[in-house]
């Protein structure tokens, strides 16, 4: 009898248990963006693709958020101070059954003294819409980092001051001698 209870539950499971699918898959599930001397102001052309596993046409949107739970986040990285700094374009699109989409990163970060040598992580969450009562999201890890902190190098404002001090100085040592005659 035990037998044939639990021969009953996993068919009963199997027939009407909850299937699992991937609805949408992302590619890459990381992307870094770099910024060497000058900060990136739009389009930074690295872009994430979107496929639609599902059997029907599915409508995806995405929203970033900084990494939940922190201890998440890779070593080396922090939240970024505004994320209304990063959004990707398009905001929603209508992928059909076995087609994919690109979706594009795009900065807005000012350039600031204080944003240098920054090394921020974001995750771009992608997400079918409307909402069901199970939705899988998919989030991609991005990286950003802001331009190094410039060293200012002084030497030359110390090198224009002395030719200063010293054309000062002969210029009073000539008018002392013209006044001594």
């Amino acid at each position: 009898m035990r037998k044939v209870f639990v021969l009953v539950f996993l068919l009963f499971f199997f027939l009407f248990g909850v299937s699992c699918r991937a609805g949408l898959t992302v590619f890459p599930l990381e992307v870094s963006i770099v910024m060497d001397e000058f900060f990136i102001s739009g389009n930074t052309s690295e872009k994430i693709s979107v496929r639609n596993n599902e059997v029907e046409d599915v409508n995806v949107s995405w929203y970033v958020e900084d990494p939940e739970p922190i201890d998440l986040m890779r070593p080396n990285r922090t939240c970024i101070s505004n994320l209304s700094w990063v959004s990707v374009e398009p905001d929603w699109c209508v992928i059909p059954s076995g087609g994919s989409a690109d979706f594009f990163i795009y900065l807005g970060v000012p350039e600031r003294d204080d944003l240098r040598g920054k090394h921020w992580e974001v995750w771009v969450t992608f997400r079918v819409l409307p909402k069901q009562s199970i939705n899988v999201e998919n989030a991609v890890r991005v990286y950003i980092d802001t331009p190094p902190v410039v060293q200012r190098d002084l030497s030359f404002v110390f090198f224009a001051l002395a030719i200063v001090a010293v054309v000062f100085v002969v210029f009073v040592v000539f008018y002392l001698k013209i006044l001594k005659r």
